[in-house]
């Protein structure tokens, strides 16, 4: 796709080791950045990037029962609005 890195995509971590003030505190920094996407693993991460925005896209691997967990809420079908 012709990516590289620091000209046409920027790539920035965090890490939340699994403590939810760190990653609710992260969600935060990175919506801040106000990117076009952001690639998320784990519901925590994803259940807070939902929390922190509704602009920002969050795509996202590595997650638990989207459908069961009342926390989490996500539409299945992109094309449709959020059920939030």
């Amino acid at each position: 796709m012709g990516w590289t890195v620091g000209r046409n995509v920027q790539i920035d971590y965090r890490w939340g080791a699994g403590n939810a003030d760190r990653i609710r505190k992260f969600a935060a920094e990175l919506v801040a950045l106000a990117p076009d996407v952001i690639l998320s693993a784990g519901s925590p991460s994803v259940a807070a990037l939902q929390q922190t925005t509704d602009t920002v896209p969050v795509v996202f691997v590595t997650v638990g029962h989207l459908v069961d967990d009342p926390e989490m809420r996500v539409d299945l079908l992109p094309h449709q609005p959020s059920t939030r």
